[in-house]
């Protein structure tokens, strides 16, 4: 991953209350994240008994490529454009920090060794939910429409677009999806 700009061309606050040790505020912001556009609204209230946070936050038109995002061993090429809106909630019942995401990829194309190739119309996470207390991505149901896999067949057999692993590594994060369509 690289370093991104994020460029704020407005940022209004509203009902701001500074008082005995909390701080609670409104604010919208308009901007840019690596050239796409952004907008997004929050609810803070910092310090007293019941700290809170509520951020929703549209990203348009972002291009997603290998240049922005490190790829797995056997793909050699990214491209897609996103979409997203995400929600933030820091006080929830039961208590959890979780950011829900309605995602959508536009024209994604995931190349790898020999020609191999996973692409798509478009694919769409309207649910996604990443539960930064406990480490877990539950990407929801996916939809995809019009995917296409092309594999390569060479002199050292059929080439896979997810390559072979021995002894892989562990992470943190446990990833998992529901139906996928």
């Amino acid at each position: 991953l690289r370093a991104a700009p994020f460029h704020i061309t407005r940022l209004a606050c509203s009902d701001v209350e500074a008082a005995e040790g909390r701080l609670r505020l409104n604010a919208q912001l308009t901007g840019s994240f690596d050239g796409a556009p952004v907008q997004a609204d929050a609810r803070l209230q910092l310090g007293g008994a019941t700290p809170a946070v509520e951020a929703n936050l549209r990203l348009s038109g972002f291009a997603v490529d290998r240049a922005r995002i490190d790829l797995p061993t056997g793909f050699e090429s990214l491209r897609a454009t996103l979409d997203v809106r995400a929600t933030y909630a820091s006080q929830t019942t039961p208590p959890r920090q979780a950011l829900q995401l309605d995602a959508r990829l536009t024209e994604p194309r995931l190349g790898g060794a020999s020609g191999m190739e996973l692409s798509a119309r478009s694919i769409a996470l309207p649910g996604m939910v990443i539960n930064l207390l406990q480490h877990r991505i539950d990407l929801g149901a996916v939809a995809l429409d019009a995917p296409a896999l092309s594999l390569a067949l060479t002199a050292d057999g059929l080439v896979l677009p997810l390559p072979a692993t021995s002894g892989a590594g562990t992470s943190a994060w446990v990833v998992r999806s529901g139906a996928v369509e």
